[in-house]
């Protein structure tokens, strides 16, 4: 690595001690500064992540609970994967049930009408 720039960064005295801490803990880290890079890395390639844009794919951030309720339900096999879980959720909450029977009954119709 390049020398680079030197910056000053101020830090409050309990952020510093989770950073030490947790650097105590995970040696293979290395020092401050490799953290600090390593951290703004990770946050820059998150938010990167996020904002892409797939045809058929959305990022989603969900609270602790909500993915333990959902990976609850996975366990107890009402949902194949959390993906499973999300699209049905999604279904029950946004497409009627009315709608689901209308396009439902006119896909087998249409089905019906090609295997006469």
């Amino acid at each position: 690595m390049d020398e680079g720039k030197i910056i000053s960064l101020r830090m409050g005295t309990e952020e510093l001690q989770t950073m030490d801490d947790y650097l105590q803990q995970h040696p293979e880290m290395g020092g401050r500064s490799l953290f600090i890079r390593s951290a703004i890395r990770a946050y820059v390639d998150r938010d990167a992540d996020v904002a892409q844009t797939h045809k058929n794919e959305v990022t989603v951030r969900l609270a602790n609970a909500e993915i333990d309720t959902i990976d609850s339900m996975v366990e107890d096999g009402i949902y194949i994967d959390r993906s499973d879980a999300i699209r049905s959720m999604i279904r029950e909450k946004i497409v009627s049930t009315q709608l689901t029977t209308e396009l439902a009954q006119s896909k087998f119709t249409a089905a019906s009408s090609l295997t006469r």
